[in-house]
């Protein structure tokens, strides 16, 4: 696969992750790192209260406890779907120039990136990609010259 070829797949697939965050965002589902924070948070949990447990004390119960939360906090960020859409948005190399510096002047002029403001890019942007030209007929299946192959079918 060229470059090229290469390069429009990682864009297609940065599109497809902000359609889908956003889908997310509306639907009010929290972005994949809130999973591990709470494992994190559980297996901190389940350790203290065995030490505390099998050694008769609290303290291994309380700082069992401090380091669940502490895991949580650390591992917890990211969570709200800005950041993360943010980082796909930097990335990405849009079909609609003028909607796309529009969009980003209207998140400036907010100071944060709203819902809003990103699902109505993201249809213009939908629409864009829909109407954009395919490739030249020479790289295409149809323009492609298989007469010398030596694979015929029927022979």
């Amino acid at each position: 696969m060229n470059d090229n070829r290469l390069t429009q797949v990682e864009n297609d697939n940065c599109f497809i992750n902000i359609f889908e965050g956003y889908e997310d965002w509306c639907r009010g589902k929290v972005p994949g790192g809130n999973w591990l924070a709470l494992t994190i948070m559980a297996f901190f949990a389940a350790t203290s209260i065995i030490l505390s447990w099998i050694y008769h004390d609290l303290f291994p119960l309380a700082a069992g406890w401090f380091l669940s939360m502490v895991g949580y906090t650390v591992f917890s960020k990211d969570t709200e779907w800005p950041p993360v859409i943010d980082e796909y948005l930097n990335d990405y190399q849009p079909v609609d120039i003028d909607a796309f510096t529009a969009f980003q002047a209207a998140v400036k002029a907010d100071g944060l990136l709203r819902k809003e403001t990103l699902g109505k890019w993201v249809e213009v942007e939908r629409r864009a990609r829909l109407q954009r030209p395919c490739r030249s007929s020479g790289s295409t299946f149809t323009g492609r010259d298989i007469t010398s192959t030596g694979n015929q079918a029927g022979r």
